[in-house]
């Protein structure tokens, strides 16, 4: 037992000293990055079943060690800054000693071990379960006790002042995740650190109460995101220097009237995110110096008139989201001469007391959105002088025209998603500082003339969401006004509504030329801002681009989508800066725009989503867009989704995918004619009828040329043509024609007709011709039409696509072996046939070869070539039953032997000698012939000496089977042998037609094979003792 123990110990002191001798080895080279403790097979979990592995990366040291008391993991920068201890959760309490074998990797890594006053910054332990050691002890493998910066996380167990001993200079100390069982505050602890000034502590259920310990220079105290409960008198007395208290994310229900007390230095105060219902009227002025009163998230259901009285340095006050309805009384806010920012939306408050900010003459931002209020009181601003004021959210319907009085500081107004329905004309009489007015999501329905005319400063101004439909004169003096948003209204802007019209001669001369009526420019209502740079019309019902827009030189963004305009034209797109226009959904049918030469900056046309008319009248558009060779740039279009409505054919098809020829128009028609159709890409007329016109020549010559689609004409007659120059071209295609027209200098589509041979004539009366998918045949006969064609194939405008009725391009056929072809398919044909006829009678020979190679061999034409064998007196030797000799005498010996090609034969009734045993006669027998033939009947069966035959013969490989009657290899007679050669091996039956020609086959077969030297010889040589069993003689010893 003693030997155990003491090699157990030695076991346990290996790590150590491999972890002295790693250190020693590595030293102080800079290249060490990685280093592995002894450790046994790691775990699962990457820990080591046993002692540390180490990895240095990253600037930091990664030590993860499983110790007796668990597993810990150590992390140290290469600066010795911040060191962290983490315990595993299941762990048990620290061990001091334990940690004691990773100092000398960490003071080498960090260059430590001969460094004086060490000084951590950061040192952090992690899932610990507090025992009767002191926590000081990691800081000791780095030599020192000192660190600015403790923190502390889920510690298990009541910190006490026992656990810090050793560890000094600590300024800031976070104890996080604390247990929910503990529910004191560890002051007695804290007070370990003489220069402590932050303390945060997360989680716990803490129960306060006033504490004799003190803390005299700590400034900032948290307790946050715990189970705190009430606020008792005097709880925080031993901390009179705190200058930040955060009690938020608590259960905070009760605060007592004097809390707070003893708090003369307090700052900043956090109670949001709690439970508070009732804040006490003198709570906070035991905090004369309050600057931050942060109380949202809670419950309060009223604030009265003393809660903030005598916080003269209170600057902000923080109240939104109140989970109940929040009731403010008289002067709640008054007298506070320091009040800068006062944040009141989201609590549901529905009225305001008139002197509610009474005397706070600092206040600059106030935000009052998102409540319930349904009106203010007159004069609720009256002395102040406000920057920011949010009324947004509200029910507001009206207010009073001396509302605004005196607010000539103010910036921002934020009026939205109220129900305003007008404003007094004299409410912005005295905020001639506004910048930002938002009134959108109102009930406006009209706004009178004037009524901005004061705020010579407003750069935004946001009307969106309203019923505003009349804009006369609203706009005057806006002079700074840049973002003007509009969208959602009834505004209505056309050439009699909400424009003016202004005549210039001038310029009806250069745009019209000269008439009686001038030039007319329309200005809409924002004529008058010069500075605008985004105006905002969509949803509206804007008729038409005004000039005023086109000469806004800062506009950069006009959105007039969803409106009424129905048309684009050159004047309308001619804008000189890059703005950007949105004309998506609207009606635009038409679209022409203006074209730019030597421009730097261009402006953006949105055209997605319009109802396109792809007609004659988009074909300008369209052609400049298209143009491979521009001298001019378009504007930058963006095209994405537009595309065309009508005509049907065109439905859907985007403008960018749009071919120029596809664009066509109506063109008043002939009697005889069912439409007209113009095509301004070619300049042309298509005229398409049941029969040619009787006024052809009456039709307008100002088209370069018309043409001519007949949809019904007879067959039965030849079609003469006899047209004016005007018309080029003519469609006889698809009217299953079977005899070319007769036409002189016109180009006729005879496509998808019936014409089998070419059109010869027509092409000599200098014709142009489409003839694709016509049943052309390219045959011997049609081969001087085809040349015809391929001489003037010029005139043939579908030439390359020509195909013959055998799918051959004309185009690649050789004439001259055109006839030579037919003859070849003939020879070849003819070659086909022999061929089959060869193939024929090589499958019939193929099917009946034996029968063929015995008439063969019968008829001496090609008979077998036996080899004799000069080593064997016989080629086969007759193994057979007595019972069947008859059968052997009269039918095998006699067609066996029999010329030409006779058999030697071995027959034991005849060839054998008398006085030798037959044992000996059975095995010189079948040594010296070839082949055994075994006639196998029951007799032979029940015979000894022919199933010692069999199966001497076997053994040799000499064995050939005439089967006298029907045998299963299952059968209880037959031998091993005899099964195994039956199952494996081919054998003939004695009812076989050509039974002798077969053996005949099988010998000579088995002779050519002896002679190649396909059979192998066996490692077997039998014979037959005197006893009659057979034995190998290639396994026998020669004699001595």
């Amino acid at each position: 037992m003693e030997l155990k123990n003491e090699r157990n110990a030695s076991i346990k002191m290996v790590p150590c000293l491999l972890i002295l001798c790693m250190a020693w080895m590595v030293g102080g080279d800079p290249s060490y990055d990685s280093e592995v403790l002894p450790y046994e097979l790691s775990s699962d979990d990457g820990f080591p079943q046993e002692g540390c592995l180490t990895s240095a990366g990253s600037g930091d040291l990664s030590m993860d060690c499983t110790l007796p008391s668990g597993k810990a993991s150590v992390t140290i920068n290469k600066a010795a800054t911040a060191l962290t201890l983490s315990y595993e959760m299941k762990s048990g309490p620290l061990v001091c000693d334990e940690l004691q074998q990773t100092k000398p990797v960490i003071q080498n890594y960090t260059n430590t071990r001969d460094r004086a006053n060490v000084r951590m910054k950061f040192f952090t332990i992690k899932y610990v379960i507090l025992s009767n050691e002191s926590l000081a002890c990691p800081l000791a493998l780095l030599g020192t006790d000192q660190t600015e910066t403790l923190t502390l996380n889920a510690l298990k167990g009541q910190l006490r002042p026992s656990h810090l001993e050793g560890i000094r200079g600590v300024k800031q100390l976070y104890i996080m995740n604390i247990d929910s069982n503990i529910t004191s505050v560890p002051y007695e602890a804290m007070a370990h650190f003489e220069s402590l000034e932050r303390a945060t502590l997360t989680g716990g259920a803490f129960v306060l109460k006033q504490e004799d310990t003190i803390l005299p220079k700590l400034k900032v105290l948290e307790l946050s995101r715990g189970k705190l409960n009430a606020i008792p008198k005097r709880a925080f007395k031993n901390t009179p220097e705190l200058q930040m208290l955060l009690l938020f994310s608590n259960e905070i229900e009760y605060v007592d009237v004097d809390a707070f007390e003893g708090l003369t230095q307090l700052r900043n105060l956090s109670l949001n995110s709690n439970r508070i219902s009732v804040l006490p009227a003198r709570a906070l002025g035991a905090a004369p110096r309050l600057r931050r009163a942060d109380l949202y998230d809670n419950s309060i259901r009223e604030l009265g008139e003393g809660v903030f009285w005598g916080l003269d340095e209170l600057a902000m006050v923080v109240l939104f989201n109140n989970r109940v309805q929040l009731t403010l009384y008289n002067r709640t806010f008054a007298n506070l001469p320091s009040l800068t920012e006062l944040k009141l939306e989201g609590n549901s408050i529905e009225t305001l007391p008139g002197d509610l900010l009474s005397n706070s003459t600092s206040l600059k931002k106030l935000y009052l959105q998102r409540n319930q209020l349904a009106s203010l009181p007159r004069l609720l601003f009256s002395g102040l002088r406000l920057r920011e004021l949010d009324l947004s959210s509200n029910n507001l319907t009206f207010l009073w025209e001396e509302q605004l009085r005196d607010q000539d500081q103010l910036e921002s107004l934020q009026l939205q998603k109220n129900a305003l329905e007008h404003l007094p004309s004299v409410l912005f009489e005295d905020t001639a500082n506004l910048k930002v007015l938002d009134l959108k999501h109102n009930n406006i329905s009209s706004l009178r003339g004037g009524v901005f005319n004061k705020l010579s400063q407003l750069e935004q101004l946001y009307l969106d969401w309203n019923r505003i439909s009349e804009l006369k004169n609203v706009f005057d003096g806006l002079v700074k006004l840049e973002v003007l948003s509009l969208s959602h209204n009834n505004i209505t802007i056309s050439k009699h509504q909400n424009t003016l019209a202004v005549k210039d001669l001038e310029k009806h001369t250069v745009y019209q030329g000269a008439g009686p009526e001038p030039y007319v420019e329309r200005f809409s209502p924002f004529s008058g801002l010069p500075r605008l740079r985004t105006l905002r019309l969509a949803h509206n019902a804007v008729a038409l681009l005004c000039d005023d827009w086109r000469q806004k030189f800062h506009l950069q963004v006009l959105d007039l989508s969803h409106n009424n305009i129905t048309s684009v034209s050159d004047t309308d797109s001619y804008f000189q800066n890059s703005v950007k226009v949105d004309l998506s959904h609207n009606d635009i049918h038409t679209f022409d725009p203006h074209l730019y030469y030597d421009m730097q900056t261009l402006p953006t046309l949105i055209l997605s989503k319009n109802p396109f008319r792809c007609s004659c009248s988009l074909y300008p558009f369209l052609n400049k867009y298209k143009s491979p060779h521009k001298n001019f740039t378009l504007p930058i279009l963006d095209l994405d989704g537009a595309k065309c409505a009508s005509p049907s054919p065109l439905k859907d098809v985007k403008l960018t995918d749009l071919q120029l020829d596809s664009l066509t128009c109506q063109f008043p028609c002939p009697s005889e004619c069912d439409s007209c159709l113009k095509r301004p890409n070619k300049l042309q007329v298509e005229l398409t009828c049941n029969k040619i016109p009787r006024n052809l020549t009456d039709l307008p010559n100002y088209f370069v040329s018309y043409s001519l689609k007949l949809t019904n004409v007879s067959t039965s007659d030849r079609l003469t043509l006899d047209l004016p120059r005007t018309v080029r071209f003519v469609d006889l295609s698809n009217l299953n024609l079977t005899a070319p027209p007769v036409a002189t200098s016109v180009t006729v589509d005879l496509r998808n007709n019936s014409l089998s041979s070419i059109p010869v004539r027509l092409i000599e009366n200098n014709c142009s011709l489409y003839l694709g998918n016509n049943p052309i045949e390219c045959v011997c006969e049609n081969q001087i039409d085809l040349m015809t064609l391929m001489k003037h194939n010029k005139s043939i405008l579908d030439f390359r696509t020509i195909k013959c009725t055998d799918n051959r391009l004309i185009k690649d056929i050789d004439l001259v072996y055109l006839c030579y072809n037919r003859d070849l398919a003939v020879t070849i044909v003819l070659l086909l046939v022999s061929i089959s006829l060869m193939l024929a009678i090589c499958l019939i020979i193929y099917k009946n070869w034996i029968l063929i190679r015995i008439e063969l061999d019968k008829l001496r034409i090609w008979p077998y070539k036996h080899t004799k064998n000069t080593e064997n007196s016989s080629d086969i030797f007759l193994s057979y039953a007595h019972q069947d000799e008859l059968f052997v005498l009269s039918r095998v010996i006699p067609e066996l032997e029999k010329p030409p090609g006779s058999l030697r034969l071995c027959v034991a009734s005849r060839d054998w000698r008398l006085g030798d045993t037959i044992t000996e006669q059975i095995q010189r027998s079948i040594r010296n012939s070839s082949v055994v033939l075994a006639l196998l009947s029951r007799s032979y069966l029940d015979s000894a000496w022919c199933r010692m035959e069999f199966r001497l013969a076997h053994t040799q490989g000499k064995v050939l089977v005439l089967m006298m009657e029907d045998f299963d290899e299952k059968h209880k007679e037959l031998t091993p042998d005899m099964k195994a050669y039956i199952t494996s091996r081919t054998y003939i039956k004695e009812s076989h037609p050509l039974l002798f020609e077969k053996i005949r086959e099988a010998f000579a077969k088995r002779q050519s094979k002896e002679k190649d030297g396909k059979l192998k010889p066996t490692g077997i040589d039998t014979q037959l003792d005197v006893n009659g069993m057979i034995f190998n003689n290639a396994l026998t010893a020669p004699p001595a």
